[in-house]
């Protein structure tokens, strides 16, 4: 019943906290994400351009992952990297490292992803209504039931007023003041990650 104060507030407000560019990496190495242009589409080719010295910086692909190629927090078979086909649009395909961020911005531009157009389904309607699914048995990402009581015998009672309608709103994100990112440093006692993470749990299952 009462109010709990903010404890990262008063940092905010007077301009002292900290976030990700204020800590002195030293000698580290950026990393940035190649992301797919297509909603879905099999990955047919990858060119590298060859004027490019890619000697400068480290490009890392699916095969390269060792053990499974997973990431576990979303669903089961949701790659780190795609691997062969890309199933949203943003899905990482490539990461970068090079001790110069701007490097790999340079770097990214002389990559060019070929692509193969597959189906896409951009409603809910269509994602339900499609004969071939391409996710799962029918393309729902996730589904819950919760079954409590006997649901008939309230939908019988006559002294009850019963109202159905649809509802649909637009896509929401809260608002960061930082863009998302991590820095992560090895040391004796094992990897150390600093970053700007609502809940720290989902990240340390993901590097597990």
């Amino acid at each position: 019943g009462q109010n709990r104060p903010r404890v990262d507030a008063r940092e905010k407000i007077n301009g002292t906290a900290r976030y990700l560019s204020d800590y002195d990496c030293g000698n580290c190495l950026h990393g940035f994400t190649v992301r797919s242009e297509r909603a879905h589409a099999r990955i047919s080719q990858i060119d590298f351009d060859p004027d490019f010295d890619w000697s400068l910086l480290t490009v890392v692909q699916a095969a390269d992952i060792p053990g499974r190629n997973i990431n576990p927090v979303i669903f089961e078979d949701q790659p780190f990297l795609a691997d062969q086909v890309v199933r949203f649009y943003g899905e990482p395909v490539l990461l970068l490292a090079s001790p110069k961020l701007e490097l790999c911005h340079e770097a990214a531009r002389h990559i060019t992803i070929h692509y193969q157009e597959l189906p896409t389904c951009f409603t809910i309607e269509e994602s339900l209504a499609t004969d071939n699914p391409f996710f799962g048995s029918n393309n729902a990402f996730k589904e819950l039931s919760i079954n409590k009581g006997d649901v008939e015998a309230i939908f019988r009672r006559e002294d009850l007023h019963f109202s159905e309608g649809e509802y649909r709103t637009g896509a929401q994100e809260q608002l960061y003041l930082e863009p998302q990112a991590v820095l992560a440093k090895y040391d004796p006692d094992g990897l150390l990650v600093t970053g700007s993470l609502q809940c720290p749990f989902y990240v340390h299952s993901s590097l597990q």
